[in-house]
């Protein structure tokens, strides 16, 4: 049986990058390989310098960072058990020696771990696999801008010229790659839409649902008061209570209820919520899997970045591109109609079934 290394981050404490490592690996092990994802813990800066740690002491002085930091505390312990529990690390990946000889492919992806800023770093390389002289494919890496900065140019071919296969998440990251390498480069689904909504239920088992209680459910990365003050007046509106993930020491409060998560009880809150409002790319997936109504709110400006271009590509995919607005669009939420997802599923089903059919034929 055939060995497969996955590549990806796993360490920083993000629902969609848990969830699309878990994802990844469940697809693979389902077509016959065992897998293992590369412990990239000791790749990721985690850093922090002087200025941020004295912030972080005054901001301690207050309950509300106390609260806030309690709550990470408690969703980081949540990581931790579902990366133990579920996802199945290689922690071993100094000697380089020993991975060439024990895995027989290095799978790349997903999220954004080839966004070329991150090249800066002398250690990102791990992310290519550069030290792999195995078969390597890429899976859904996300470039994460609209054009290639001249100065990541040259290492980014470099690191890219050894790929048996290629494939992008984005459309724009796509082109951008078969430009650069001079291949094909395969156009492909985010790893969380290789699994259905009967798979992803089957982490949730195990918990309690809350049938009877309405809410509206708010997962924002970027504290925006426009989105937010836009989402809860919809919840109230509609007589139900508006619920936020604790991400952020400012959203203690603007909601009416916070949610402390790790991956499941993301999956969870979702799953359960009649509408989610979000800027998040992964909270429009999950919605669509589970599907709960949802709206998406444009995270950056328009700038050379592309940071958008994620939610942009995945909702004219769906043929819902209505749902995407910027904060001059809030106030047409209420002319907005339901989302069809008899008709957003038969829009992206061509999608994964070609992705399915790129990675087991990379695979081979």
């Amino acid at each position: 049986m055939k060995k497969i290394a996955n590549i990806t981050w796993i360490t920083y404490p993000n629902f969609g990058t848990f969830l699309q490592a878990y994802a990844l690996q469940q697809y693979i092990i389902s077509l016959g390989y065992e897998d293992v994802v590369l412990d990239d813990s000791t790749i990721i800066d985690t850093h922090i310098d002087w200025k941020f740690r004295v912030k972080r002491w005054l901001w301690s002085l207050g309950k509300t960072y106390r609260r806030y930091a309690n709550s990470q505390k408690k969703a980081q312990n949540l990581y931790d058990r579902f990366k133990e529990e579920h996802i199945l690390v290689e922690s071993n990946v100094e000697d380089v020696q020993r991975l060439n000889e024990t895995y027989d492919c290095f799978v790349c992806g997903s999220d954004q771990i080839w966004n070329p800023f991150s090249l800066s770093n002398p250690k990102y390389s791990f992310f290519y696999a550069d030290f792999a002289r195995k078969k390597k494919i890429s899976y859904a890496p996300s470039i994460g801008v609209s054009s290639m900065p001249s100065e990541f140019v040259d290492r980014f071919q470099t690191l890219i010229k050894g790929f048996s296969f290629l494939s992008a998440r984005e459309k724009q990251g796509q082109e951008i790659m078969q430009k650069l390498s001079g291949k094909y480069v395969a156009n492909v689904v985010d790893p969380t839409l290789l699994l259905d909504g009967k798979q992803w239920s089957k982490l949730l088992d195990i918990h309690k649902e809350i049938a009877d209680e309405k809410y509206v459910l708010g997962y924002f990365l970027t504290p925006n008061p426009i989105y937010i003050e836009a989402a809860k007046t919809y919840a109230h509106k509609n007589g139900c209570k508006f619920k936020m993930f604790y991400t952020d020491k400012s959203y203690y409060s603007v909601a009416d209820e916070l949610i402390t998560a790790g991956p499941i009880e993301f999956l969870q809150a979702i799953h359960d919520a009649k509408q989610l409002f979000t800027d998040s790319f992964h909270g429009s997936i999950f919605a669509s899997i589970f599907n709960v109504q949802f709206i998406t709110f444009k995270r950056f400006k328009n700038t050379m970045t592309g940071q958008n271009l994620r939610v942009e590509n995945l909702l004219k995919i769906m043929d819902i591109e209505e749902r995407l607005l910027s904060e001059d669009d809030v106030a047409d939420i209420d002319k907005l109609g339901k989302i069809n997802f008899e008709h957003v599923w038969n829009q992206i089903t061509p999608y994964i079934t070609k992705s399915k059919e790129y990675l087991i034929h990379a695979l081979r």
